[in-house]
């Protein structure tokens, strides 16, 4: 187990354990970058990953913008229970693809992960798949955030081809 696997691991994990404080207040900054996160949002996340150890808390620094945007997400989930190895496009198929969502899907797809636009959209639909109560991935997204804008498009090819096959 690499590194980067270890850092995702250790992160679900403190995740999971959120108190409902915790939660409450990194829900406020659902849709926001890091750095237009407010205060106690901040505070909220850095308690989160301070027991980290070291080298897994480097990998998670180096990339905290999406860890952030993650954190905030999974504050969000009303149902604690998961479904292994479904990605968003494959969760979005299930919950009902109408044409809105059709144009929904593909901004997210169409939106940089660095931007503002990528946080708001995804943290939005990931609110519509709440709703919908359709379970998901959390590994598997985490990891499909940080590797968003690959010069290859995997995760922008898989989510559109599990989402309309």
């Amino acid at each position: 187990m690499g590194i980067e696997e270890k850092a995702i691991n250790s992160f679900l994990e403190n995740l999971k354990k959120m108190d409902t404080g915790t939660r409450a207040t990194l829900k406020r900054s659902t849709g926001r970058r890091i750095q237009d996160a407010k205060p106690k949002s901040l505070v909220a996340y850095y308690k989160l990953i301070q027991p980290i150890d070291f080298p897994e808390k480097k990998h998670i620094e180096q990339n905290e913008d999406e860890y952030f945007i993650i954190s905030c997400l999974f504050s969000l989930k009303k149902d604690r229970k998961e479904a292994e190895g479904k990605n968003v496009g494959q969760a979005l198929k299930e919950a009902k693809v109408t044409e809105s969502l059709d144009k929904r899907f593909n901004a997210l797809v169409e939106a940089a992960k660095g931007s503002s636009e990528f946080a708001r959209k995804l943290s939005n639909m990931i609110k519509y798949l709440d709703s919908k109560e359709v379970k998901m991935d959390w590994k598997q997204l985490t990891i499909d955030v940080l590797m968003f804008n690959s010069r290859t498009q995997n995760v922008k090819r898989k989510w559109a081809r599990n989402y309309y096959a």
